[in-house]
């Protein structure tokens, strides 16, 4: 997993955060939450982009930066300096579709309407072949 501005000649800022994310990288691919180290850079300063459409978990700003891969890393800054950082499999920057298996995969919004979908399907199935 590398970010998308990664060069040969990687100024300091982002040697540090290439450095980080690889020592994590297993962590966020089994969807683990870790803590923004204060011994990285601003969020900003490191190409991430402040987005305003987030589900709320207590966050005063969402912070995101697209992966190759087609995830995307995503920072919940609560303020005062506290961060936590997670990866989102799908990016809902690369498309609608993209959007649609973010939404119904990791958003809690999403998860209860697919729950309710299949169950409201299973029912019907139950149901009918209860008549049969």
């Amino acid at each position: 997993m590398s970010t998308k501005q990664t060069s040969k000649r990687s100024h300091p800022p982002l040697q540090i955060w290439e450095r980080w994310l690889n020592i994590n990288h297993a962590k966020l691919l089994r969807g683990e939450t870790l803590p923004w180290p204060p011994s990285l850079p601003h969020p900003l300063h490191l190409g991430f982009k402040k987005i305003r459409m987030a589900e709320k978990v207590g966050q005063k700003r969402d912070w995101v930066l697209s992966q190759a891969d087609g995830s995307r890393i995503h920072i919940h800054d609560y303020g005062e300096g506290r961060m936590q950082v997670h990866r989102d499999r799908y990016d809902p920057a690369r498309g609608i579709l993209h959007g649609l298996a973010h939404w119904f995969t990791e958003a809690a919004g999403g998860r209860l309407v697919l729950d309710l979908l299949i169950g409201r399907h299973k029912a019907l199935t139950a149901r009918a072949s209860k008549k049969k």
